[in-house]
Order: C-alpha cells, then sequence, then structure tokens
C-alpha cells in the first residue's frame, strides 16, 4: 500500500472519529449543531483565503514569466 492511500486511510479514520465523538457528545443538539456549523464556516473561510494566496501567487508567476520572455 502507498503511504498517500496510508495517509489517506488515516485522515479518513480521523474524520469518522471525530464526527462519531461529536454525535455521541454529551450536550443539547442545537448547540452541537451551532458548533459543527462554526467550525465548518471557519474551514470554509479558511479553504477560500489558501484559496486567494494561491491564485495571487499564480498570477505573480504567471506576471514574473511575461516579463521574462519580453526581455
Amino acid at each position: 500500500m502507498s503511504n498517500s492511500k496510508i495517509l489517506l486511510a488515516f485522515l479518513g479514520g480521523a474524520a469518522a472519529g471525530a464526527l462519531l465523538g461529536i454525535l455521541f457528545a454529551p450536550g443539547k443538539g442545537s448547540e452541537i449543531r451551532n458548533d459543527i456549523a462554526g467550525k465548518a464556516n471557519d474551514l470554509v473561510d479558511t479553504i477560500l483565503a489558501k484559496a486567494e494566496e494561491i491564485v495571487d501567487e499564480a498570477e505573480a508567476a504567471a506576471s514574473h514569466s511575461r516579463s521574462a520572455r519580453s526581455r
């Protein structure tokens, strides 16, 4: 089994364990749903920020490449 498959299996197991932990945690359902929604929003914000960073880096690299070719 390759390292990437092992890592994917580990991450999948960790995600499943976290989900089960949340579902069986003591507390009101509404509180747990609010916690999940908050964490999901945080994750979306993180992903969008990273995507924006990647786009900025790609634009900078493309600009640098264009200026290098025109020399």
